[in-house]
């Protein structure tokens, strides 16, 4: 119910509704509404306004330079869960969805440069028996991850939990927190996670849906494509998320 509230699309679906009931007063006004709405579904299902928006809400904070990391410093690499299939005939690397793939790579590789560091993952089980947290672990050790440098936390349901379950459990005033998550959520999570009580944070961004390039608009980007209404309803679901600390 939430994400429908929050979809591009249940609003243009309303809009189209009501457009063809004004539509059975006035042909006149049918006519210019129906242009509108056209448009304004074409410029969201087209990459235009999607990904200016979301091109700006994820280039809030930079990929982590590993050269700007001290080796000979301990920092805690919390990466934040994303969800999983529990389809059994796959290893859980393959069983991690999308986003959580990209989480897990992008925590490993940090790891990997700081040797004095430790790996968490988070996650609860939803409707699996194995929490998201234990697969995403996993994972980690099936990328040849050092398995006695990885903590789980299996409770969380949601970030605002994972911020809180790690601050009561792992955290302590002197640690430095290396922050993993998608970019287009890490606003949010880096809310959380500060009124949690963890203030020194090292945002780690990874899992764009925009990248940066100097390249030209193609054919392709012209032709309407529904999922970029998906995109903007995963969007929604971080700004609102930050306005009203969801």
């Amino acid at each position: 119910m939430k994400l429908l509230i929050l979809s591009p699309a249940f609003y243009f679906l309303v809009s189209l509704l009501i457009i063809f009931k004004i539509g059975q007063k006035s042909s006149r006004q049918f006519r210019r509404l129906v242009i509108a709405w056209s448009l304004l579904f074409y410029l969201f299902t087209t990459p235009f306004i999607p990904h200016a928006m979301i091109g700006w809400w994820e280039n809030q904070y930079s990929p982590v330079n590993l050269q700007n990391l001290d080796d000979n410093h301990t920092y805690k690499i919390l990466v934040l869960g994303a969800g999983h299939g529990n389809d059994e005939r796959l290893v859980d690397l393959t069983r991690i969805n999308s986003h959580a793939r990209a989480r897990i790579n992008e925590g490993v590789r940090i790891a990997n440069h700081l040797h004095q560091s430790h790996l968490f993952t988070s996650g609860h089980s939803g409707n699996d028996n194995t929490p998201t947290g234990i697969v995403m672990r996993n994972a980690a050790i099936q990328l040849g991850f050092n398995p006695y440098r990885i903590s789980v936390q299996a409770e969380p349901h949601n970030t605002k939990s994972e911020a809180a379950s790690f601050y009561d459990t792992f955290f302590q005033e002197e640690d430095t927190l290396i922050l993993v998550t998608s970019a287009q959520h890490l606003p949010r999570a880096l809310n959380h996670f500060k009124r949690a009580g963890i203030e020194n944070i090292i945002p780690a961004p990874c899992d764009y849906v925009t990248f940066r390039n100097n390249e030209s608009y193609k054919f392709g980007h012209f032709i309407p494509k529904l999922h970029y209404l998906r995109n903007m309803t995963h969007f929604n679901k971080e700004w609102v998320g930050v306005l009203f600390n969801l």
